[in-house]
């Protein structure tokens, strides 16, 4: 029923009024005119893909609400890059991070050894070590908390989706996951309007940006080298009138995301119109089964995510594109309920892309809780979610429609 509003509007763009809309969706037969206004806006009022004019006709939304009207100068970017084992033994997985903040001039923020230097070869130590390396932690679960403390509130920026994966893997692996408000370096090229230098590493970047050769050393330097790229590929896309983040998302959905809409039951604006908060989404294929079910800190920009022509496409994400057909999305109040309603989900349909079927804990020792009551928000105003804890009963979910500011 709402999607068939919507469908509506779309289809008339200089407008339709709430009878109309009433009568061929609602199967209203012949509404009062404020009766069909107050049960159509009950239902579109909070839909950022419509608006209603003075007029009181509903129109197709030229913006989308909700959307960072930051400029894009001022959001917290950062940029992260992992070397991996130059052995070439190990190349899934990273020897050392480094990340930096691109705010005004780039600043480090962080310098991990996921190995001890002192098991690289005296020529390797040579060169990769440097005095702005942070201390060697002996514990690498205490060294990648840092990086997730460090990349807390930041946008970071990745030289490729391979980085972003291993990165991503790291981070589960303590219990922590990567932000869903990540960029890639090929994005940026193509956003703005660049050619994509071949191959797609820092020395053919740097070349293509400044012209002149290399000169990371340092496994920290590679970093920088990272920031100095990002920082001037931001720079170039601001000169180019992408002066905030609405804008950025717009030229990403129309000019990056590699699907062909026109099969799809959902479009590029459907998923610009979501909002930045969590969630669980699902992809369905044509007869109505779920494919694969996943959860976000942000729904829209995972979303965005999933359709990104990047120069590489695990063949998960090829079967993801290529069988899903429709879209269900459920907002939540916080991550925890995300979790859980991910969990019983996967639980129920079983969808055949989804290989975890467990939420895996983090590592440590747990003390038993007492019986309790867990508040977190919800995604409705005014409400609460709430987690009853009992010990030897399963926990119950209750929705408490309470003013608690108090």
């Amino acid at each position: 029923m709402h999607e068939g509003l919507i469908q509506i509007i779309r289809d008339n763009p200089a407008g339709v009024d709430s009878v109309t809309l009433a009568q061929e969706i609602l199967k209203f037969k012949n509404p009062d005119r404020r009766l069909a206004h107050h049960a159509v806006k009950s239902i579109l009022a909070s839909d950022p893909r419509c608006c209603l004019g003075e007029d009181e006709l509903w129109r197709p939304a030229t913006t989308f609400i909700g959307q960072d009207n930051r400029p894009l100068e001022e959001l917290p970017w950062s940029a992260v890059f992992l070397l991996t084992d130059p052995t070439g033994a190990n190349p899934t997985s990273a020897v050392h991070l480094s990340g930096w903040a691109l705010l005004e001039q780039p600043r480090l923020l962080f310098s991990e050894w996921l190995i001890t230097p002192d098991s690289l070869s005296p020529e390797e130590q040579e060169v990769l070590v440097s005095p702005l390396d942070g201390e060697y932690r002996q514990d690498r679960e205490e060294a990648l908390a840092g990086v997730a403390r460090a990349l807390n509130d930041t946008m970071p920026i990745l030289l490729s989706g391979r980085q972003q994966r291993i990165l991503a893997h790291h981070l589960s692996s303590i219990g922590e996951s990567l932000t869903d408000d990540t960029m890639l370096v090929s994005q940026l090229y193509r956003l703005a309007d660049l050619s994509m230098p071949r191959p797609l590493d820092l020395e053919s970047c740097r070349q293509a940006l400044f012209d002149r050769p290399p000169v990371p050393t340092s496994a920290v330097s590679h970093g920088e080298c990272l920031a100095e790229i990002a920082a001037t590929l931001l720079r170039r896309l601001v000169r180019g009138g992408i002066t905030n983040r609405s804008a950025l998302e717009e030229r990403e959905c129309a000019r990056t995301l590699d699907m062909q809409w026109s099969d799809k039951a959902f479009s590029p604006e459907d998923i610009l119109s979501q909002p930045s908060t969590p969630g669980v989404y699902g992809f369905k294929d044509r007869e109505g089964r779920f494919v694969y079910i996943g959860k976000a800190r942000n729904i829209r920009r995972r979303l965005l995510g999933y359709f990104r022509n990047t120069e590489e496409s695990p063949a998960k994400l090829e079967a993801l594109k290529r069988d899903a057909y429709d879209l269900s999305i459920h907002r939540c109040g916080s991550e925890l309920e995300s979790l859980v309603l991910e969990h019983r989900l996967i639980n129920k349909y079983a969808p055949r892309l989804n290989t975890q079927m467990r939420i895996q804990e983090r590592k440590g020792t747990y003390a038993p809780i007492e019986d309790c009551i867990v508040l977190t928000p919800h995604a409705d105003e005014n409400k609460y979610l709430t987690f009853w804890f009992r010990k030897e009963q399963k926990v119950i979910l209750k929705t408490l429609s309470k003013d608690l500011s108090e």
